[in-house]
């Protein structure tokens, strides 16, 4: 019902008056507004709205909230709502609530939607899941849960205090520290867990409703060993379980503590056998059982010490000779120890000297050879009663009485008046003297070391010079001995050697162990300025520094050392089959590097392998033909070896090997025989060998100028041939066209022409005076003087290709008018190397 307007057909937005809802209705229903309130004086319609019903919706589940028990029955513990879009379903009444499971541990008010605790929840621990249901008036529902977590409170354990203290001299069963132990709904249970170390003298009871850590019976503390330990209480209600940790601090005991000491007590030689002499006395706040002992000095000690502190006598003192004693008392609780002093005097009796200056904390050392007589030590003593006193030893072994006496009356010790200490000559080193002191009655002894030192003493050899002989030889040849003999007074020391030879000193090396000599060069008396006497100082040090020294004369002897040496190691000879007996073929030659006879020698020869002695080698190397040769063809050759043998002792032989070539002669006539020794170039064979090879030589470089010509084709200006007909020739690896062209020269004028020069060589000369030096070498060992040239230019063309070509290049060259600088030749007889400037001196 809502007020209404005339003629107004639109939505009507005035305040609704009145509302009827049923909780059902139908269409063919009739509505009575009976039980409307009416207001007059309005005009109202009726407005009737229809459409499709939204369902409620929960708007605080599927929840899950948590209980901690205890809760009384009734507490409200959680409240459920929901919502509904349709505007007739507004009002909470619109909508019905209603649990739809029930576990009897909680319950639900529709009206109120409140779910409240029904039932003791602290046997419960855990999720309750209730589902829920909300419906409007159209039927439509929602569904919900709530899931409810009872927790369990654990127990709480807690120690008090949480450190306790105990002191080291705990017997047991004594309370340390109570838990506190609570839980708000269950009984609690706790044990021991742990202990740090395991196996501690700890365990837990259940003590008046309280949980208690006590101490084991005896537990053995050691303060010093362990002072803190730990202990771990866990507590469990069933459903959870904690735990504590307790410390437990270890006290150290207090010591016991004297009374009544130190003390004095007096006796005299009246006292008998178990008088008491004294009570000691302690306290200690920690414990009350104690153990003493006792030690006395002097000894033998006529006191005995019970555990009670008593102490008496046990014997009598009628006899004492002793006129005081000092007890160390101790006492001990089982962890600490003290120590004190009770003296005890006796009157009434003798009293024994005693010594102020012995026993020595060391040992007395006394050095040999000390003056006789003198004094060592004075022994001192003192007696109470005044009386004289006198003084006597003893030695062990007892040969130091033979070194040692006392004075009875002073008690000065010293030296044998008659024996002197030598420390080598004596078997004993070290005494032990047993000094005692009396005053008639009574004596005191006590023990004196004395150890005897030994002294350095000097060392010396047996005669003032020595002779050494040997002979002349290498490096690291040792040399016979010397024969050093050196004394030393001390036994077992040792002694290092050592040489002076003056300027000559770098020729040896002298163990210093023995005084052995070693040569340190070769050492050869051939050489000038090696003398054969050699004379050095030697000097003996020993271990404490003290030096002998002797004079060593080293005679060396100049030894057959060399062998003689020929100055070739072969030689070869020419002579013709018919040359006459005595023809002087040669000579060689050998030299001796010994001096005097040693380098003599004498020239022998071996022809056994020759059908007779055809040579023979005069003293000075002059080899002659002592056989005729008639009947051996030319071409034969005769080896032989010739021996140089010295006049050394043992002798040293060279040898050399010689061997001759034997030539057919030039001419030879029915009616003579020619036995002239011909030189080389008088034989025609010979140069018809040389023009051949000659031939043979330029058909060579003529073959060579063509090949090179047929890669070089015209020669460029500049061009120059020597050089590049000589590199072409050497086969370098250089193209000869990739050389660039020379600057255009004037009009008129020739560039100069260089012959080629080998790369070897540095100087156009050079292959000059290595062709005269091969020239000279062929001589001497031919013994022939009138070599050719063209001869020794054909030896020369099979040994060197460098200076062959060299002399093809330098013949043609040097003919040329623009040799200007002069063009180099050999001479054949001096070995030297020449310069012209004449066209006709060529080589």
């Amino acid at each position: 019902m809502i007020a209404y307007t005339p003629g107004y057909t639109g939505e009507a937005t005035d305040v609704q008056f009145f509302k009827l809802r049923p909780s059902s209705m139908l269409l063919s229903q009739g509505l009575s507004w009976s039980t409307a309130a009416s207001q007059p004086n309005n005009t109202y319609a009726i407005r009737a709205r229809y459409g499709i019903n939204e369902p409620p919706t929960f708007v605080n589940l599927d929840a899950q909230i948590q209980v901690v028990p205890p809760q009384l029955v009734g507490t409200v513990i959680y409240t459920i709502n929901a919502t509904d879009p349709d505007i007739s379903d507004t009002t909470v009444t619109d909508l019905t609530y209603r649990m739809t499971s029930a576990n009897g541990l909680f319950s639900f008010n529709p009206t109120t939607r409140q779910v409240s605790v029904a039932a003791n929840l602290t046997a419960y621990v855990g999720y309750q899941c209730i589902t829920f249901e909300v419906e409007d008036i159209c039927k439509n529902k929602d569904t919900g849960s709530l899931c409810i977590f009872i927790y369990n409170q654990p127990p709480t354990v807690t120690c008090n205090p949480i450190t306790a203290t105990v002191i080291e001299t705990t017997t047991g069963n004594l309370a340390l520290t109570t838990m506190g132990v609570s839980d708000p709904t269950d009984d609690v249970t706790c044990s021991l867990s742990r202990t740090s170390p395991t196996n501690s003298p700890f365990y837990l009871r259940y003590d008046n409703f309280e949980y208690k850590i006590y101490v084991n019976p005896n537990p053995g503390f050691r303060q010093a060993s362990r002072d803190t330990y730990t202990v771990t209480i866990a507590c469990t209600d069933t459903k959870n379980s904690t735990s504590a940790t307790c410390n437990i601090k270890i006290l150290p005991s207090s010591p016991p503590v004297f009374t009544n000491l130190p003390a004095l007590v007096p006796l005299s030689t009246a006292n008998v056998n178990t008088d008491p002499v004294y009570a000691v006395s302690v306290t200690d706040p920690d414990s009350t059982s104690f153990n003493y002992s006792m030690t006395c000095k002097p000894t033998p000690c006529p006191f005995t010490l019970y555990n009670t502190g008593n102490i008496q006598l046990n014997q009598d003192l009628v006899n004492s000779q002793v006129g005081g004693y000092d007890l160390s008392i101790t006492v001990t609780d089982g962890y600490n120890t003290v120590t004190d002093t009770l003296t005890v005097t006796i009157s009434g009796v003798n009293v024994s000297p005693k010594f102020t200056n012995l026993p020595l904390a060391t040992d007395l050392y006394v050095q040999e050879n000390i003056a006789l007589g003198s004094s060592i030590y004075k022994a001192s003593a003192i007696d109470n009663d005044g009386d004289a006193l006198t003084y006597s030893m003893t030695s062990s072994p007892g040969t130091g009485m033979n070194y040692f006496s006392i004075d009875s009356s002073s008690g000065l010790i010293s030296a044998s008046t008659t024996n002197l200490i030598n420390y080598e000559a004596m078997t004993d080193k070290v005494f032990t003297f047993k000094v005692s002191v009396t005053d008639g009655k009574l004596i005191d002894s006590q023990n004196l070391v004395i150890r005897i030192s030994n002294v350095n003493e000097g060392l010396s050899f047996s005669q003032n010079t020595y002779r050494l002989d040997a002979n002349e030889s290498l490096a690291g040849t040792q040399l016979p001995n010397p024969g050093f003999v050196v004394t030393d007074i001390d036994s077992g020391d040792t002694r290092a050697f050592k040489g002076d030879c003056g300027a000559y000193s770098g020729y040896f090396t002298m163990n210093s162990a023995n005084g052995f000599l070693t040569f340190a060069v070769d050492y050869d008396l051939d050489v000038p300025g090696k003398p054969a006497l050699i004379t050095c100082i030697v000097t003996a040090t020993d271990s404490g520094g003290l030096t002998a020294t002797a004079t060593l004369s080293i005679s060396l002897k100049n030894i057959n050392d060399h062998t003689p040496t020929f100055k070739y190691s072969s030689y070869t000879f020419y002579v013709y089959n018919n040359s006459a007996v005595g023809t002087v073929l040669g000579n060689i030659s050998a030299t001796d590097a010994d001096s005097g006879t040693d380098g003599q020698f004498v020239f022998t020869t071996d022809q056994t392998g020759l059908a007779q002695n055809y040579f023979d080698v005069s003293s000075t190397g002059r080899v002659t033909l002592q056989g005729s040769l008639n009947g051996i063809k030319g071409g034969t050759n005769l080896p032989f070896t010739v021996f140089a043998t010295d006049a050394g002792s043992p002798a040293r032989v060279g040898s050399t090997s010689v061997t001759v070539i034997v030539l057919d002669p030039t001419t030879t006539t029915s009616s003579t025989t020619t036995t002239g020794y011909k030189t080389f170039i008088e034989d025609k064979r010979n140069i018809v060998w040389i023009v051949f090879l000659a031939l043979l030589a330029l058909l060579l470089a003529l073959l060579t100028a063509w090949v090179c010509w047929r890669y070089i084709g015209n020669w460029p200006i500049g061009f120059d041939p020597f050089s590049e007909w000589y590199n072409c020739c050497k086969g370098s690896d250089r193209p000869v066209f990739k050389r660039p062209p020379p600057k255009p020269k004037k009009p008129g004028k020739k560039p100069p022409v260089t012959p080629a020069i080998s790369p070897n060589f540095t100087s156009p000369h050079e292959p000059a005076r290595e062709l005269a030096k091969e020239i000279k070498i062929l001589k001497e060992a031919t013994h022939q003087y009138d070599f050719h040239y063209y001869y020794t230019l054909h030896y020369l063309l099979t040994k060197s290709i460098e200076i062959r070509n060299y002399f093809y290049l330098l013949d043609g060259y040097c003919r040329k008018p623009t040799r200007g600088h002069g063009c180099p030749y050999a001479d054949a007889s001096s070995g030297y190397v020449h310069n012209s400037n004449s066209v006709n001196d060529k080589i």
